[in-house]
């Protein structure tokens, strides 16, 4: 967090999933999943200005986003209603993280400003409350405001964190003016199709996680069919798996993130990930060397 004045600027980082898996379809249509979500550096930055009366204008310089689709303006009025507050505020979101990409960059962006207004209007809301407004908001939104890594079950708002991530270098690419839509690959995904089952192999991705094993994380990445919802993806947007055999091209192993069309690989080494990305660049792609945590 940074201050300038009576201003106020904050930092909203992206997450990659590390796998998902689908569980089920609910009654109420969403589907239960359970899915190991990790921060990356890749950030927007949104800074906040007080008014006095109780406006608010939500303005996003490098991203066209209509008001009422903005998460990150029904989040400042969801505070405002929840604790009838007259405060006002100016909020511009400098954007970074591609949208509808599986980087649950909105998600990050309506963390972001639960937390700020709190802060900037003296709300005084314990983070737990905060975290209620953060699920009514959607399931990605919970994590983004605590970040770091996590396991998250139900839709993906019921979390449990787990330290000892070790830091990676992150090739993160996607196919240029491509947005897909979360409802229509879930909408489209057959679940008569073969499904791994939901713990296979989560497991021992934790215990990689929680001791620092490398060579365990990698083991988990290698495999094929890590993310559920890739079979209805790359079926629609067969971009997408243009995209992961580019990175095959390259030496990497690729996976979807979220829903997509962002694509990821973990390297050790960020010399290795600065020229793959430039590479993918030059393929035409939107491309950028990151790496785990903040």
């Amino acid at each position: 967090m940074r201050k300038e004045n009576s201003s106020m600027i904050l930092q909203a980082p992206a997450k990659i999933n590390l796998g998902l898996k689908i569980c089920r379809k609910r009654e109420d249509g969403y589907h239960d999943i359970i899915t190991v979500m990790q921060q990356i550096a890749v950030k927007d930055y949104i800074c906040f200005k007080p008014f006095t009366r109780s406006r608010l204008e939500v303005h996003t310089y490098g991203a066209d986003i209509a008001l009422e689709d903005n998460i990150a303006y029904k989040a400042a009025r969801l505070l405002q209603e929840k604790k009838k507050c007259s405060a006002g505020a100016v909020i511009n979101l400098y954007k970074n993280i591609p949208l509808a990409a599986g980087l649950a960059g909105g998600s990050s962006n309506a963390a972001a400003v639960l937390r700020g207004l709190n802060l900037m209007w003296s709300l005084d809301l314990p983070d737990g409350r905060l975290l209620e407004m953060a699920e009514e908001l959607g399931a990605d939104v919970p994590f983004c405001f605590s970040g770091g890594t996590a396991l998250a079950e139900g839709k993906g708002e019921k979390l449990f964190f787990i330290d000892g991530m070790p830091f990676f270098a992150v090739v993160l690419a996607r196919p240029p003016e491509l947005e897909v839509s979360t409802r229509e690959i879930y909408y489209n995904i057959s679940l008569k199709e073969k499904h791994s089952e939901p713990e296979a192999g989560f497991n021992n991705l934790l215990e990689s996680i929680k001791h620092g094993n490398r060579e365990g994380i990698h083991s988990w990445m290698n495999q094929e069919g890590i993310n559920d919802l890739e079979r209805a993806a790359t079926r629609i947007y067969p971009q997408i798996k243009e995209l992961k055999e580019r990175f095959r091209s390259l030496g990497m192993v690729p996976a979807m993130t979220g829903s997509g069309p962002a694509v990821f690989s973990l390297l050790d080494s960020w010399k290795e990930a600065g020229q793959a990305a430039e590479c993918l660049r030059l393929q035409g792609y939107q491309a950028w060397a990151t790496w785990t945590g903040e």
